[in-house]
């Protein structure tokens, strides 16, 4: 238990989608105001891990909580968990940790070149993603708005529900709308 945001993504990541993301999330990343780190075999690496495999990051000590562990392609048996549009399941518990907002904001990149590939839930609402939204609006001058949905039943525990973002845009740029959103249910 605890603050976490959910995402539902395909299996596999076209190369020049995955090399854009990257790009901004380096971008994103090297701005970063607060320590990050990785995981190694020998302990936590400063900084944050970017390349053809993965994307990977958290706070530092105290403020250090679950990874963003977000790979380009999902292996066979990562994750046994996909919605009916065949996205895999995956999350990242931040406990609003100082790093948060990093992970928002990364999530709104990964929204913005994924487009349908991706779905994002999360157990904060629209106030609790506004430094990550500044920071994507701030660094990409993409300007981006959040719409809440209200709450949705979780595929794999239907008894539990979360917030989920029906419509998110970015300047004139839909994303998803709300009548997609519907129709995806």
């Amino acid at each position: 238990m605890g603050y976490t945001h959910y995402f539902y993504r395909k299996e596999k990541t076209d190369v020049k989608i995955w090399n854009a993301l990257c790009q901004d999330t380096r971008i994103l990343l090297e701005s970063a105001d607060i320590p990050l780190t990785y995981p190694g075999d020998e302990g936590d690496h400063k900084g944050f891990l970017i390349n053809a495999e993965e994307i990977n990051f958290n706070g530092s000590g105290a403020d250090a909580h679950e990874n963003v562990y977000f790979p380009k392609d999902f292996l066979t048996g990562d994750y046994d968990s996909t919605d009916r549009h065949e996205r895999h399941f995956s999350f990242c518990k931040t406990a609003r940790k100082p790093y948060d907002e990093y992970v928002t904001a990364f999530l709104l990149l990964a929204k913005f070149y994924m487009k349908d590939d991706i779905r994002i839930n999360s157990d904060g609402d629209v106030s609790d993603w506004q430094e990550g939204i500044e920071l994507v609006n701030k660094i990409f001058e993409y300007d981006v708005s959040l719409k809440e949905h209200g709450t949705f039943e979780r595929e794999e525990d239907p008894s539990g529900s979360d917030l989920d973002f029906a419509e998110i845009t970015f300047g004139i740029h839909e994303i998803i709308s709300m009548d997609e959103f519907e129709k995806s249910l």
